[in-house]
């Protein structure tokens, strides 16, 4: 005779409150279309990654990251790069003396280098050497600085050539002329087309019967010469009873000289500070 014993064990178990993740069941993350929100931190091991299409702020939906958008990123404070600290809105840590910055226009063939040496040097490099920075749309704008010093390199020293300044917004040009029988004319309706002359007279100012218009003359050697201002005729013409060769220079207020005058408004530019005038020290009674 055989005998058939069953057991059954039963346990309690208690439903959840809510449907997942709501209630008082932690939430999974799941691929679920149902928002979440963590309390924790969430660490991905070495070896994997995160991917997402964008990321915002939990604090304020206005700051995100978005690297294939049209705008990629809106961030509120500053963003180091090679830096923990950074102390501006972009701040570039580069110490081993390649640029720090550079902006591309052809990958790896047309850009410009930006470079902060160990002196506080900023070099300005374009991929080719002999393209121009410009300042303002189309090179119209205004250079301010202290000093404007082109370098040139012989046997090795480098040797300063420092332009010179000048009160108001002035050209000027130089050159010297053959006179015949005493005299020669500068024709200004005649001039070759980009020649000095033709383009110094384009872009200058001689103002009301050529009253702005300097003109500076040497004879060489011995003997007298002298101008005559011809703006009737449009005309310079420059004489002397004993010389043949005369050396001139031409100078006048630019063409759009009142938009530069002495008293700069550029705002907040301070410029060089001169606190005292180098010359009283030459006059017994200064007067300002």
């Amino acid at each position: 005779m055989s005998f058939l014993v069953g057991y059954y064990v039963l346990a309690v178990w208690t439903e959840p409150s809510a449907t997942p993740p709501g209630s008082n069941v932690d939430a999974p993350i799941n691929v679920g279309t149902t928002s979440q929100t963590k309390t924790g931190n969430l660490t991905i091991q070495a070896g994997y990654n995160f991917y997402a299409p964008n990321m915002y702020d939990s604090d304020s939906g206005t700051y995100f990251v978005d690297p294939t958008g049209a705008t990629s990123a809106i961030l509120a404070g500053n963003v180091g790069i090679g830096t923990t600290g950074p102390d501006r809105r972009l701040d570039v840590l580069l110490g081993d003396g390649n640029p720090q910055l550079r902006l591309t226009y052809t990958d790896g063939s047309v850009y410009t280098d930006f470079t902060t040496g160990s002196g506080g040097t900023l070099t300005i490099a374009p991929s080719d050497a002999s393209h121009t920075v410009l300042i303002g749309s189309g090179g119209t704008g205004k250079l301010t600085t202290g000093i404007v010093d082109p370098l040139y390199n012989i046997g090795g020293t480098s040797y300063a050539t420092f332009l010179p300044g000048m009160a108001g917004a002035k050209e000027e040009t130089a050159g010297v002329v053959q006179l015949t029988g005493g005299k020669y004319v500068i024709d200004f309706n005649e001039l070759e087309e980009g020649s000095d002359l033709w383009l110094f007279y384009r872009i200058t100012d001689f103002g009301e019967s050529w009253g702005k218009l300097i003109v500076l003359l040497s004879a060489e050697g011995p003997g007298g010469v002298w101008y005559k201002k011809e703006p009737e005729s449009n005309r310079l013409t420059i004489y002397s009873e004993t010389a043949s060769s005369v050396s001139y220079r031409l100078t006048a207020p630019r063409f759009d000289w009142k938009k530069w005058l002495n008293v700069n408004e550029d705002g907040d530019v301070t410029g060089i500070i001169v606190e005292e005038i180098t010359n009283d020290q030459y006059n017994s009674s200064p007067k300002h």
